[in-house]
């Protein structure tokens, strides 16, 4: 939610939540300060705030601070009042620092170089203790089917040059590529490459999990060289 009363038009605090970086939160005028906050639900451990404005906006700096709360009265400090620069490309910041456990976190914006207002188009928060290391390395994977030699085990052997890839049939929708993680375990994210050196790929994609699997259901491509 955002400051009550304290956002313009239709820049409503809910489109920091809506995955969906061309949408975004402007506060009314400046003034001594203006804030967004996301409620966690409970109290978690966090040690990452990424903040996004809307790709192809001008490059800005916003003096920001970032707290939390476990009760939505008394706040502490997360990460303390600093200017951060949203480069006109990604526009996106991100923060790291030690882990904190709040159910509340707020974003509290001081000043703005790009408008009169505070503005923000997405706030992620990210769980601490989550580890970076891939479960499907060398574990068994499986399939719909296969051209030629391009098996499932080229999916997770570690090589992401255009040699070493899985592919399916061609022309043959849906498709899914699978791999059994061994036993229960939580993951928090699933990463899909495609060669260093191919051209643009899209793919409508949907995941399950215990097996992790990933069904293709669609592909556009330019020609791979």
């Amino acid at each position: 939610m955002a400051n009550p009363g304290r956002r313009t038009g239709g820049f409503v605090s809910g489109n920091v939540a809506d995955g969906n970086q061309a949408t975004y939160w402007e506060s009314a005028a400046i003034g001594g300060g203006q804030w967004v906050q996301a409620d966690l639900g409970s109290a978690t451990s966090i040690d990452q705030v990424v903040l996004k404005l809307p790709t192809g906006w001008g490059a800005r700096t916003q003096t920001l601070s970032v707290q939390g709360s476990n009760d939505g009265v008394a706040f502490a400090t997360i990460v303390g009042s600093s200017a951060q620069s949203f480069n006109g490309s990604s526009n996106t910041v991100t923060l790291n620092f030690t882990a904190f456990t709040t159910k509340i976190v707020r974003v509290n914006i001081t000043a703005n170089s790009g408008w009169t207002a505070a503005q923000l188009s997405e706030l992620e928060v990210y769980g601490a203790g989550v580890s970076a290391t891939n479960l499907a390395a060398g574990k068994a994977m499986s399939e719909s089917g296969h051209a030629q030699d391009y098996v499932a085990a080229r999916a997770n052997d570690g090589n992401a040059t255009g040699t070493s890839y899985w592919e399916g049939p061609a022309n043959s929708y849906p498709q899914w590529l699978r791999v059994d993680l061994g036993s229960s375990v939580p993951v928090n994210r699933v990463v899909v490459k495609v060669p260093t050196g191919w051209g643009p790929v899209t793919t409508a994609s949907r995941s399950s999990r215990r097996s992790m699997r990933v069904a293709a259901t669609s592909r556009t491509t330019s020609t791979r060289t």
